[in-house]
């Protein structure tokens, strides 16, 4: 399953790209440490189908005769910096922020598999992902070598991880929260330094309210329209009065 997320990027020059993009770039892409830390070729691959289809928007949006798939499911260009169906990200390279109210995931998972524990190198079942896993076990222990892995689980919960955990303990442990653990699991870990995640709970009007003050208190100018989505939100997650009983 998936959808959209609305993701507003800020350069360090305040260069803004207000967008929707697909869920599936959430984190892997979004979180990418050379991305972050302002690699321009990183950049550039986070946002050349957007480019794609905006350049597209711009020759045929008066045609509706699109060269790319999706062009019009995420139009307009720009788009807003307000929710949208799974949720917000905003990613400030100014205050070096990155703000998530979304429903889909944690911008801090990071994918292990059971083949990465001592011995199970070849169960590999079904997962044939890209990079190899024995790629991303090495990405993950560079993670675990630079003191950034918080926590491990899966959907049932979170464990934190004890400072003087051993790597291949960390990943055992990972494997700890599901009745009858399966071949993918999760480490998260924090950004590089010196990015920091505030995370705000998607189905709430708390959390929405926090991020829609976190935006204005970065700010970022928002349109009548972004205004009015982050209020729409807000109320529409907004805890129901009980109905009073008729006498």
């Amino acid at each position: 399953m998936g959808g959209n997320i609305a993701w507003t990027i800020r350069l360090e020059d305040s260069t803004e790209y207000r967008m929707e993009r697909w869920t599936n770039i959430f984190p892997e892409v979004t979180m990418d440490d050379t991305f972050l830390l302002g690699s321009p070729l990183a950049f550039e691959d986070a946002m050349r189908s957007w480019f794609a289809m905006k350049q597209d928007w711009e020759d045929n949006k008066d045609t509706g005769q699109f060269r790319e798939n999706m062009t019009s499911v995420y139009a307009p260009y720009p788009n807003l910096l307000a929710p949208s169906e799974y949720g917000l990200v905003v990613t400030d390279f100014v205050s070096k922020t990155i703000i998530s109210c979304n429903g889909y995931t944690s911008l801090e998972r990071v994918r292990v598999y059971i083949s990465m524990l001592e011995g199970r190198e070849n169960e590999l079942r079904n997962y044939h992902t890209n990079p190899p896993v024995s790629e991303q076990k090495k990405h993950v222990e560079w993670l675990y070598n630079q003191g950034r892995i918080h926590s491990v689980g899966w959907r049932s919960g979170h464990i934190p991880v004890a400072p003087d955990m051993a790597f291949d303990d960390v990943l055992k442990q990972a494997f700890t929260l599901e009745p009858e653990p399966g071949s993918l699991s999760y480490v998260y870990a924090a950004p590089p330094k010196p990015w920091t995640i505030e995370d705000y709970t998607f189905e709430t009007s708390e959390g929405w309210e926090r991020t829609y003050q976190r935006v204005k208190d970065l700010g970022f100018v928002l349109s009548p329209q972004e205004h009015k989505g982050f209020a729409d939100t807000i109320k529409r997650w907004a805890p129901r009065k009980a109905r009073k009983r008729r006498a």
